[in-house]
């Protein structure tokens, strides 16, 4: 025969196990609730995701947006509006192409869901803006890029530094903001 304490025992195993089905159940029903809710953009990102841990494929494509240079202190040399900007996907690493002024240079970020970073050198080749600034020589040593929740708006930031904007080398910070 059971004690009064095992049938105790019982019966909170039976109710916790029932509380246990119910949050699980509630869990189900918000996470379809949100996903039919869900952009275009985001569900085939978050099915992605899902598939390999990878970028956003929402990532993919050409952006348009506006292109900002300053440096250390604020100072904007340059902005430039509907510049484009092209990104490839694939898992986990997402490839900015002709990050450079002059469209050359490509940089290869790695990351996951709607983030990704890249640290190295890469070294632009000359440019000139206008005739104030006739030599200037970039070179980019961080970037981070996101993607908006929507998958509408992807922002990047690079950093690194320039010569010929004055008589010194200076910390540069590269902005770009666009939409597909």
């Amino acid at each position: 025969m059971k004690t009064m304490e095992e049938k105790k025992m019982k019966r909170m195993g039976k109710v916790m196990s029932k509380r246990i089905s119910f949050i699980l159940s509630t869990i189900a029903v918000i996470a379809t609730i949100l996903i039919i809710n869900m952009s275009h953009a985001q569900a085939a990102g978050l099915a992605d995701l899902f598939k390999r841990g990878g970028l956003n494929t929402a990532f993919n494509g050409e952006w348009r947006g506006t292109t900002t240079l300053k440096n250390g202190e604020g100072r904007t040399y340059i902005t430039s509006t509907d510049t484009p900007q092209v990104v490839e996907v694939q898992g986990s690493k997402g490839t900015l192409k002709g990050v450079c002024f002059d469209g050359t240079g490509n940089i290869t970020a790695t990351g996951s869901g709607n983030t990704a970073e890249w640290g190295g050198t890469l070294y632009c080749q000359p440019v000139s803006f206008g005739t104030a600034y006739t030599n200037v020589t970039i070179t980019l040593t961080s970037a981070k890029a996101s993607l908006s929740n929507d998958g509408r708006t992807m922002t990047a930031e690079a950093t690194g530094t320039a010569t010929g904007f004055s008589s010194q080398t200076e910390t540069i910070y590269l902005y770009f903001k666009g939409t597909k």
